[in-house]
């Protein structure tokens, strides 16, 4: 569903794919999974990084997106969301994997229940060029997760109105277009995400 189509709908979407892509994105067998999983704690940056990139890819398909979850693998995402990372990409690849989960309607719930929220809007909350890239993925997630007017209270009440805000205004274009479609989801139908929303702006 898109914000721009002749209904208005609260929107949400994937990160790193179009859907007419998701026929050459590999699926992986339950083990390849919990495999995968077990490397987002590993010791090295890296490992940690490519694990979560790897669980993006396979969280493009409806099936993948539910295996992941069922595997457990919330939990490490949003761990590597708010772990110590010097540059951002770690926390950028989980985040972006959250997005493409969040696309299933059963996940959005289980991520917010999981503490994402929190971890969601330090990302988006962070400085510098360098998480340029995560800052607009949390974004994504947010917004996925805010189709979901149960969780729209908790994005607000986590402090998101504020970095949203600041990343819609901001040079950075694939971010201020994620923040934007947030901002339309928090908004929707709710005069007080509104009111809180529009109390960001001034200050900025």
């Amino acid at each position: 569903m898109s914000s721009f189509g002749h209904r208005r709908w609260p929107s949400f979407g994937s990160s790193g794919s179009k859907k007419s892509d998701t026929k050459d994105v590999p699926q992986a067998s339950r083990e390849e999974v919990q495999s995968i999983i077990t490397q987002l704690n590993d010791a090295d940056a890296t490992v940690r990084r490519d694990a979560a990139g790897a669980l993006r890819a396979l969280a493009l398909h409806a099936d993948m997106k539910k295996l992941i979850v069922k595997c457990h693998g919330i939990g490490p995402l949003v761990d590597l969301c708010d772990g110590v990372d010097t540059d951002g990409r770690g926390a950028e690849a989980a985040a972006r994997c959250l997005w493409n989960l969040a696309v299933d309607d059963d996940n959005k719930v289980q991520i917010a229940a999981s503490g994402a929220v929190p971890a969601l809007v330090a990302v988006l909350s962070s400085k510098g060029e360098e998480r340029r890239g995560a800052r607009e993925a949390a974004a994504g997630a947010l917004r996925n997760l805010a189709v979901r007017p149960e969780n729209r209270a908790l994005i607000i009440e986590g402090g998101a109105a504020t970095p949203l805000v600041a990343l819609l205004k901001s040079a950075d274009a694939a971010g201020s277009e994620a923040a934007a479609r947030c901002v339309w989801n928090l908004a929707y139908e709710s005069p007080e995400n509104q009111a809180a929303l529009s109390s960001c702006i001034e200050p900025l």
